[in-house]
């Protein structure tokens, strides 16, 4: 299955930046939360690392919407920290369609 990134994807701009692949076998989530009924188990595992290949017209992901570096041993003072994420609640309603429009939330 070929799966991509879809950077600022919303409901009124489907694609903004374009579609960007996901390198097979470069997705790295923790397997507890990747198992049937992970996702409601282990909430505090609700994220990924993933390698993405350029879009079509060859631009690589980084060089499109910018790119922050991985800082290794940086300590844990970090005050201002941005979570976005996609909300999802499963009200037993098969007709149910969630928001596509992310959440974000920033730390101060």
């Amino acid at each position: 299955m070929k799966q991509v990134f879809v950077p600022k994807h919303s409901k009124d701009h489907p694609a903004p930046y374009g579609l960007f692949p996901i390198k097979v076998g470069q997705i790295h989530a923790d397997p507890r939360y990747m198992r049937r009924g992970g996702d409601h188990d282990n909430t505090g595992l609700d994220f990924a690392i993933f390698k993405t290949e350029p879009r079509s017209d060859g631009q690589k992901l980084q060089d499109v919407v910018g790119a922050i570096l991985i800082g290794y041993d940086t300590g844990f003072g970090h005050p201002r920290t941005r979570v976005i994420g996609y909300p999802w609640l499963d009200n037993g309603d098969p007709h149910y369609h969630p928001k596509q429009d992310p959440l974000d939330c920033t730390r101060r």
